[in-house]
């Protein structure tokens, strides 16, 4: 069967968005001209990869990326960073603002809390070794969400944060984030301090749950970086 493909141009006060339709098949994806970067769910090559039970367990665990069909090929804790994109702007003392927004869905075996964490990472630190999925040496913590239950059920989340690199290297901004419909309101992140230039915006979220069960599977979504 032929599908056919359309492109709809949506104007609104946030920019332009691209919704792409498949005829016969519905709305299949959303992107917008102020997406510098984003890392997707699916099953092949540096897609977004759940985090199991095995895997995690109750240790606060960095969300990661599909490895490919050759052992030792891509995948890893790949951080969200502009400088992956050549048309990305400077950020360094200009007064852009970034914003980064990571979604998911858990399903929970059992009685759990679940706790996000924003981290960055220094270049100097990603230069130096692989990055770990549990071990965040000289990581810097940027914000932590409120524990939420989320008790032997299916919830959605989502973290957001606005953030600004100052001319002298400071890292400030605010985050907010929703955990099974239970809401943090804006706060100040944790300002990083000491940033050499661009190079240093590489942010990775990191998951931990309270309780172990063979049912939990927290499933990352989207996680993207914008200009605002």
């Amino acid at each position: 069967m032929t599908l056919l493909l359309t492109a709809l141009f949506l104007v609104s006060g946030k920019g332009i968005g691209i919704w792409l339709i498949l005829a016969g098949a519905g709305l299949v994806g959303m992107a917008n001209v102020n997406t510098i970067k984003s890392q997707i769910a699916g099953v092949v090559q540096n897609n977004l990869q759940p985090l199991t039970n095995a895997v995690a367990g109750t240790t606060a665990t960095a969300f990661a990326l599909l490895p490919g069909p050759v052992s030792g090929a891509g995948g890893g804790v790949i951080p969200l960073t502009p400088t992956s994109n050549a048309q990305s702007p400077t950020w360094f003392g200009t007064s852009k603002k970034l914003k980064l927004r990571f979604t998911g869905t858990l399903v929970t075996g059992t009685n759990a809390t679940l706790t996000l964490k924003l981290y960055q990472i220094p270049a100097s630190v990603i230069a130096a070794a692989a990055l770990s999925n549990q071990t965040f040496t000289n990581w810097n913590l940027l914000a932590t969400s409120t524990a939420r239950a989320v008790n032997t059920t299916t919830a959605d989340w989502v973290l957001e944060a606005e953030l600004q690199l100052s001319p002298i290297g400071t890292l400030s901004g605010k985050f907010e984030d929703i955990i099974n419909d239970l809401f943090d309101a804006p706060a100040a992140i944790t300002a990083a301090t000491l940033l050499t230039g661009d190079g240093d915006l590489n942010f990775v979220l990191v998951s931990t749950l309270s309780a172990a069960n063979a049912g939990n599977v927290n499933t990352p979504k989207e996680f993207s970086l914008d200009q605002v």
